[in-house]
């Protein structure tokens, strides 16, 4: 899961990716991504939907309303009752440090319950795509601005959704605790593994967006020192082993370069 919603600097493609993840753990066919409209805490826009929804848009929201009421507002899951027919969704709340950013919202097969191990889950994919979506989210504001002093301040606020990165992580490592509790432990080693790679894949992917946030290397240097710093600001700290040679007869006009 962090791996597909940290690929992107899309909010929507963000959105796409960890709604599909939701609904592939709880085994729902239906579903959908809202987000805060700009300047607005309580109006939910639909980004996304996967599935033939069995409930209106306003219905969305007002379950979406409903379900912060009791207690998702606070960061945590929470299945709620919608319709007339006894219908249910789960509803995950999506938040950055400083504000709520939407809602990934599961409409559940019926008789559906969430085992225990579910539910960690679940937070965690709400975890990881909060990060993924607010760092989308940075990005975009960064392509609206020029200055120094608002790049920086962005690569800074990149680097402290690292916290919550971890959090996720140690939701996944909590699950994996129940299920060694409970004797599975083979599914608990299968989650280890992915807790492993999802803590790996998080540190370099946040390697890149904060070089992706500083300014341009072209802007400092020819392409060669650009290439340079690119190597050792996300490569070489991920472990990765590489080399750069250049062979150039004359350099290289600005248009080329970029």
């Amino acid at each position: 899961v962090s791996q597909e919603v940290s690929s992107t600097l899309s909010p929507q493609q963000v959105l796409t990716a960890g709604l599909q993840a939701l609904l592939t753990l709880v085994g729902a066919d239906e579903g959908a991504a809202c987000a805060l409209s700009a300047g607005a805490h309580d109006s939910q826009e639909i980004v996304v939907s996967l599935g033939p929804l069995r409930c209106e848009p306003d219905e969305l929201r007002d379950t979406i309303a409903r379900a912060d009421a009791a207690g998702a507002a606070d960061g945590m899951p929470i299945v709620v009752g919608f319709g007339a027919r006894d219908e249910r969704a789960l509803v995950v709340p999506l938040h950055s440090p400083e504000a709520p950013l939407g809602h990934l919202v599961a409409l559940l097969p019926p008789a559906d319950t969430l085992l225990e191990p579910q539910q960690a889950l679940v937070a965690s994919i709400g975890q990881q795509v909060s990060v993924a979506l607010g760092n989308a989210l940075l990005f975009e504001r960064a392509s609206a601005v020029a200055t120094e002093a608002e790049r920086q301040r962005l690569a800074r606020d990149l680097h402290d959704s690292v916290a919550q990165a971890v959090y996720g992580v140690s939701l996944y490592a909590r699950a994996t605790e129940r299920l060694l509790a409970a004797g599975q432990v083979d599914a608990a080693r299968g989650h280890l593994t992915e807790l492993q790679d999802s803590a790996r894949q998080a540190l370099a992917e946040m390697r890149l967006l904060i070089y992706q946030a500083r300014p341009a290397a072209l802007e400092q240097g020819h392409l060669a020192e650009a290439l340079r710093a690119r190597l050792d600001h996300v490569e070489s700290r991920a472990g990765m082993t590489a080399e750069l040679e250049v062979a150039l007869s004359a350099p290289l006009g600005p248009a080329v370069e970029e």
